[in-house]
């Protein structure tokens, strides 16, 4: 379908009184008693949207079953061993063609996102995204709001999309940052002011130690913003290359705080109790907190992928703990690459470009990363990362941008930078779609589960999304993609996408 067709396609989700009264025979035939026609009918639109995946017979019957599940209510889930045999396909969306078998620790591939978040049926012969439509992109038939058998509307909730929804393309592959250098004028003036910073802040952090007791953990971090890790080189090796400059400009943001300003605490104390674990943690730490403090200066499609990273590090710490029974011993019980941090490194080593994870160059220079490669095995990068994409949880992702880009709080610590979606919006959508960005009385229905349901008054003229909308956003940026009843049902994350955490997983 070319841009011009796909661009005169009418909102789906509304209900058309003549396609209803036209359906045809085949529509006929479908017809229930309870708007079938109608669902049908526009499930088959859809079917034609340019770059959406569906195509042919085989795709109305897939939005057909999916028509059927939303209305009966109920998921069409395979069994168990159904499951097993189908991972490292559907629940992952892994295109096998670009991960060979056997895959162990070698450098990845030149396009690291391939093969994740594309449909196993795709007959595409690229593996790289095609660039984001100009217009709205529809949200996917499953979720749609359809005619119940009282007449009244079906409401369309999150759960409802994302029960459609699967990852795209997007959503994976190395995260694109660099690194902030605080001017050296601004930083000078700190030099002597890290203990205070880090003690008006934490209490007790004066007593703290660290590097096994035999250092003051205020002066680990002084010492850190002067010559960064000591146990990763010198100040001009790759890891202290991208940690000096990141601690000190996370020094420096948090300086401006008041000292009990809530993200100038939680970022000292993560700094804190990091010094009392090992450098690798503390690498991983400061890269982390940086990362948070630089997220909205990035482009709107860095931003969306940065803020999946938390869900990822849960479900590869989730995948440790599971496979690595002993990780969480002490260097008393077990040797340093059989604990957490540098098993982390060793899967970060090897995925972590594939998946989207942060810390690669740190994890790349941990001193125990061959030996954590032994303990870890021969890798079968498709297979493990189709169990970790099987963790993650379109739901709770959706859920997580809404409480961020529609929070109300003055002084609210956003990862969206609210400018950028309406810039992104107005150069990737039409006019009026851009325009829905903002909340609109018209469209009060969409914000129905939504809390809050409405702008302030202060806020009312920033972005305030509903869940359609920022969908239809994520398939247009390629970060989503709309599937099939039978795959979203094979690709739900265990536990329905509540993972059941323990306080070994991290973060």
């Amino acid at each position: 379908t070319d841009s011009t067709a796909a661009a005169g396609i009418v909102n789906i989700l509304e209900p058309d009184p003549d396609v209803e009264a036209n359906v045809g025979d085949a529509g006929a035939k479908k017809a229930d008693g309870v708007g079938r026609p109608a669902l049908w009918k526009r499930a088959r639109s859809m079917a034609q949207l340019s770059g959406m995946g569906f195509a042919g017979p085989s795709a109305e019957s897939a939005l057909d079953r999916a028509g059927d599940d939303v209305e009966r209510g109920v998921s069409s889930a395979p069994s168990p061993a159904r499951n097993r045999k189908r991972r490292g396909q559907h629940d992952a969306g892994v295109d096998v063609e670009h991960l060979a078998p056997g895959d162990e620790h070698t450098e990845p591939p030149e396009s690291p996102a391939a093969g994740l978040g594309s449909s196993s049926s795709s007959s595409s012969s690229s593996s790289a995204p095609a660039p984001a439509p100009a217009v709205a992109a529809a949200v996917p038939p499953a979720a749609a709001d359809c005619d119940g058998a009282d007449g009244k509307r079906t409401q369309l909730t999150t759960d409802r999309m994302a029960a459609a929804l699967a990852f795209g393309p997007a959503a994976f592959g190395p995260l694109l940052r660099s690194a902030v250098v605080t001017p050296s004028k601004a930083y000078s003036r700190l030099r002597s002011k890290v203990p205070q910073i880090v003690t008006a802040s934490v209490p007790g952090a004066a007593g703290m130690r660290g590097e096994r007791g035999n250092k003051l953990v205020v002066q680990m971090l002084s010492d850190t913003c002067e010559q960064g890790l000591f146990m990763h080189g010198a100040p001009t090796s790759p890891v202290n290359s991208e940690v000096i400059p990141a601690i000190r400009h996370i020094f420096s943001e948090l300086s401006a705080l008041p000292p009990k300003h809530p993200r100038r605490v939680n970022c000292l104390r993560a700094l804190t109790e990091a010094c009392q674990d090992c450098q690798q943690v503390q690498a991983r730490e400061i890269m982390r907190i940086f990362g948070d403090l630089t997220a909205q200066s990035e482009t709107f499609e860095s931003q969306l992928k940065y803020s999946l990273v938390r869900q990822k590090e849960a479900a590869l710490n989730g995948y440790i703990t599971r496979n690595h029974a002993q990780c969480d011993l002490d260097h008393t019980q077990v040797q340093p690459w059989q604990q957490r941090p540098h098993l982390v490194s060793g899967y970060v080593d090897a995925i972590g470009e594939l998946f989207g994870l942060d810390g690669v160059t740190a994890a790349r220079s941990d001193r125990f990363l061959a030996n954590a490669r032994m303990e870890i095995g021969k890798i079968k990068r498709k297979e493990l990362l189709a169990t970790l994409q099987q963790d993650l949880s379109v739901k709770e992702w959706l859920q997580t941008l809404l409480a961020d880009i529609n929070n109300q709080a003055s002084d609210a610590d956003r990862l969206m930078n609210q400018d950028c979606i309406f810039k992104w919006a107005g150069e990737n959508m039409s006019s009026e779609a851009a325009h829905r960005v903002f909340y609109d009385e018209a469209r009060a229905d969409e914000f129905e589960d939504h809390d809050p349901k409405e702008p302030t008054t202060e806020h009312r003229y920033q972005p305030f999304l509903s869940c359609k909308v920022l969908v239809e956003m994520l398939i247009a940026a390629h970060m989503l993609r709309p599937v099939a009843a039978e795959e979203a049902a094979v690709a739900q994350p265990r536990n329905g996408g509540k993972r059941k955490r323990k306080a070994s997983d991290g973060a």
